[in-house]
């Protein structure tokens, strides 16, 4: 039975597998490594990652819906809303459907990583996202990303330690405490902020320049959507 490993992430999403103890990134149909967490739906169906993106001029496309995770808060696409578990499960789909493209063997269980902070509810729309996306409930499992990054550093390495793990992501952030003996890892404390990440400091920064252009030019570059995005 194959089994991947997949970051879920809010900005940029991946899968893995590992062959003789070494992990592998697998390619997508666009030949990367990481896949653009963004979902457009139209009449020609759901498109994800670039795809998606590429159809901007045709309407915005869904991002960030791992913030969603655990609420009832659904996103707008052409007219239509759609909720965070069949949002994340096109885009798990999608990853799944380019692995066996690129293993040539059908994927049958997968490890999906998600933040240590994340609440019952949150895990339970992740578990839920991977069924939507064809796998059964018995061959789901979540890691938490922090200890997957222990896990990475640690494995086989016969450590014993007390290791804090800092994990800056796209759309969140969590900083965890684990303690590691062999290849055992118990998580200590973990503390996190849903809505600090990557895009939160890109748009801060953005506002920060587009104060100053307004301040010296007295046009506000944000009031131009095509302006605004270059």
């Amino acid at each position: 039975r194959m089994k991947i490993g997949i970051d879920l992430g809010t900005t940029r999403s991946a899968a893995s597998i590992v062959e003789a103890g070494d992990p592998t990134l697998l390619m997508n149909d666009r030949g990367d490594r990481l896949t653009p967490s963004v979902v457009f739906y139209d009449d020609d169906g759901v498109h994800v990652g670039k795809k998606a993106t590429s159809k901007a001029d045709a309407g915005e496309p869904i991002r960030e819906v791992k913030r969603k995770m655990g609420t009832d808060e659904g996103a707008e696409c052409n007219g239509d809303e759609y909720g965070p578990v069949n949002v994340s499960g096109a885009i798990i789909e999608q990853l799944v459907d380019q692995s066996e493209t690129y293993l040539d063997e059908p994927v049958d269980e997968v490890v999906i990583t998600v933040p240590a902070y994340f609440t019952a509810d949150q895990k339970r729309d992740t578990r839920d996202a991977a069924v939507k996306a064809g796998f059964n409930k018995d061959d789901i499992e979540l890691l938490y990303e922090p200890t997957a990054a222990a896990i990475a550093h640690g494995f086989s390495n016969d450590l014993d330690d007390t290791m804090l793990v800092y994990d800056f992501g796209g759309g969140t952030l969590d900083i965890s405490v684990l303690e590691v003996s062999g290849d055992k890892f118990s998580m200590l404390a973990t503390a996190g902020d849903n809505e600090l990440g990557g895009v939160d400091f890109t748009e801060a920064i953005v506002d920060l320049l587009a104060d100053e252009y307004e301040d010296e030019h007295g046009v506000d570059i944000r009031e131009s959507a095509e302006a605004y995005e270059n």
